[in-house]
């Protein structure tokens, strides 16, 4: 929220929201007061466990079209608030659902292709003042390293409402730690939702 700044009412784009990290924001955001919650997956037969999560509407970002429907589910105004971490051609495509005064908060690249701007892209930044939107890039571990207090203040914040059960976490798979190449194997084939969990102590 340090970053994003979100205002009540406002509606926010979340891709990857069926992840780990992902399913935590639509929560979060719900919890905060967002207006709609739109979330992105790269399969509907996630749709349902996002929808579950608090979400109003899902996007599959692997259709071609999937910023245009974002649009019509804003009525055409665009989203006030992204947070992407699929980066590549997704993130070139997320660009194009902002609204104006929109905020766009890079924190990670799972297809682990670079971030994608093209010249229109870029000469709508930065010649068409009248949109005033802004692009965030988050890292956690400088955060805890540049504002330490600010930070676990946070993390205190969140954990609390996850102990008061305000917040769900998710856990869709429990390996032993002798499966974690089969934990590696689920997260790179973008087919699992919620949190792997790895225990040692279970048996293989």
């Amino acid at each position: 929220t340090e970053i994003t700044r979100l205002q009540k009412g406002e509606t926010v784009l979340i891709q990857g929201a069926s992840g780990g990290v992902g399913s935590y924001a639509v929560q979060l955001a719900k919890l905060l007061g967002a207006g709609k919650i739109i979330g992105a997956v790269s399969s509907f037969t996630k749709q349902e466990a996002v929808l579950a999560l608090g979400a109003d509407a899902v996007v599959n970002y692997a259709e071609p079209d999937w910023a245009n429907q974002v649009k019509h589910l804003t009525d055409g105004h665009g989203v006030n608030i992204i947070l992407e971490m699929a980066g590549g051609k997704t993130f070139a495509n997320s660009l194009q659902t902002l609204a104006p005064f929109g905020r766009v908060v890079v924190y990670g690249m799972a297809s682990r292709e670079p971030l994608e701007f093209d010249n229109d892209t870029i000469l709508k930044f930065f010649y068409n003042p009248s949109l005033n939107q802004s692009i965030h890039v988050f890292n956690l571990g400088l955060w805890f390293g540049l504002q330490p207090q600010a930070s676990v203040n946070a993390m205190q914040t969140l954990i609390g409402y996850a102990a008061s059960g305000q917040i769900k976490i998710p856990v869709n798979h429990v390996l032993p730690l002798s499966k974690a190449a089969e934990a590696h194997r689920l997260i790179e084939t973008r087919t699992t939702t919620g949190k792997i969990v790895l225990k040692p102590w279970l048996e293989a």
